[in-house]
C-alpha cells in the first residue's frame, strides 16, 4: 500500500493508483464488514458508504 500513497503524493497517475489501492483493499474490507454485520443489505450499505467516503476524500 505504501508505494501507492507515495505515488499519489508525488503527483503520479493518481486515478490509476487510487483504483489499484481500492482494488487491493476491497476484499479485506468486504470480509471485515460482512463478518460483523448480521444483514447482507446492511453490510452492502456500509460498504457503499466506506467506498464513497474514500472516493470523496481522494477527490477533495
Amino acid at each position: 500500500m505504501k508505494p501507492v500513497l507515495i505515488t499519489h503524493r508525488q503527483g503520479g497517475d493518481d486515478v490509476d493508483e487510487f483504483e489499484k489501492l481500492l482494488e487491493a483493499e476491497r476484499v479485506s474490507v468486504e470480509r471485515f464488514v460482512r463478518f460483523r454485520m448480521s444483514s447482507k443489505a446492511d453490510a452492502d450499505d456500509v460498504l457503499q458508504e466506506i467506498f464513497l467516503t474514500a472516493i470523496r476524500s481522494f477527490l477533495s
